[in-house]
């Protein structure tokens, strides 16, 4: 390779970040696989982009809704149905309240407008997933919680979960112009739209009269209904409810700095930057444990990633070549003391 082709190269990728491909997502340098094998022991089905459990609730009534009022013949009639479902709350919780992020909202910031009078629902709400925000997003965590199931067309359903949380909904929407006059439509008037963004506010599960749908997630996330779950779930949400519990006794914040701190010490520092001791009951034992493992692996990960990244840009920078040895020479010691020294703060 001359010189000049090589002031034009770009290392693309980096190969420590995930690689988005059609079909998901790839780790070149392979760090992702005990991390993620962990993370589905200690808090399957919960993920960060999962963060709204009123969309589990809203899909839950979208499937069953068309497991009892649509005849699918094939899967490409399901996902019509689902697909003019989804995108009437997509468009009715935008014009709702824009400032959500709710999904798909870089699509619906170029289709909503106040001032038509009425919206076609029949559209992509994300170009990568024929199931939108569900596919993409929500898919996982549903099949994770048990909540939805796939015939023998490959058509999804409800569990008998999913069934309890369709008819928890049911209760609260069926006076709704859309559920009575336009669910499913092709064609939906603005204002029925805003009035279905009102009703299924994302925020709404906070609301008194929503105790009910409160009370199923407690269930299905801290597995009530298991005596003794194959995973540590249960036990996690448990230890970090216990770690904030004890952190308001002393008014400190619960952030990383005082998870790490439990993970590893059992104490933390508080406000006044003073030693305090997380007394934990025995029974977290397993779950501290393999917390502990988890965040090392974390770090790890992020750091040899760090690493290969700077190893990278040191490559790219000498045209000739170089030695692993002349890469290792040039580290700059101080600022790797400098990162050590930021991880290893309180």
């Amino acid at each position: 390779m001359t010189s000049a082709n090589i002031n034009k190269f770009v290392w693309q990728p980096s190969w420590t970040e995930e690689v988005k491909i059609e079909s998901g997502g790839r780790y070149p340098l392979g760090l992702n696989r005990f991390h993620n094998g962990l993370e589905s022991f200690l808090i399957k089905g919960i993920v960060y982009t999962a963060n709204r459990l009123r969309y589990l609730t809203y899909y839950c009534w979208t499937i069953g809704d068309i497991q009892k009022s649509v005849k699918c013949d094939q899967y490409s009639d399901f996902v019509e149905a689902f697909r003019l479902r989804e995108n009437a709350l997509a468009l009715g919780l935008y014009l709702h309240e824009p400032e959500y992020g709710v999904v798909g909202s870089n699509a619906l910031s170029h289709i909503v407008d106040r001032d038509v009078r009425e919206y076609e629902c029949d559209f992509n709400l994300m170009q990568s997933h024929q199931l939108g925000g569900y596919g993409l997003y929500y898919s996982g965590t549903a099949d994770s919680l048990g909540l939805i199931q796939i015939n023998e067309k490959g058509i999804l359903e409800l569990s008998g979960s999913g069934e309890k949380i369709y008819q928890i909904h049911l209760k609260k929407i069926r006076n709704s112009k859309y559920f009575q006059y336009f669910k499913g439509k092709k064609k939906v008037p603005t204002e029925v739209l805003f009035e279905w963004g009102d009703i299924n506010d994302l925020d709404n599960i906070r609301l008194n009269n929503n105790s009910d749908e409160r009370e199923f997630y407690k269930s299905i996330i801290f597995r009530l209904d298991h005596k003794k779950p194959s995973d540590l779930r249960r036990e996690s949400f448990s230890y970090f409810l216990e770690c904030i519990l004890q952190c308001s006794k002393t008014s400190t914040v619960f952030n990383e700095d005082v998870l790490r701190n439990t993970h590893y010490y059992s104490q933390y520092y508080n406000e006044q930057n003073v030693i305090c001791e997380m007394h934990l009951p025995d029974y977290f034992k397993d779950s501290q444990f393999y917390w502990k493992i988890y965040e090392g692996h974390a770090y790890f990960r992020w750091w040899l990633s760090k690493f290969f990244q700077q190893f990278l840009s040191y490559l790219k920078a000498n045209e000739q070549g170089t030695t692993i040895d002349d890469f290792l020479n040039n580290i700059d010691q101080e600022e790797f003391n400098k990162v050590v020294s930021y991880f290893c703060r309180k």
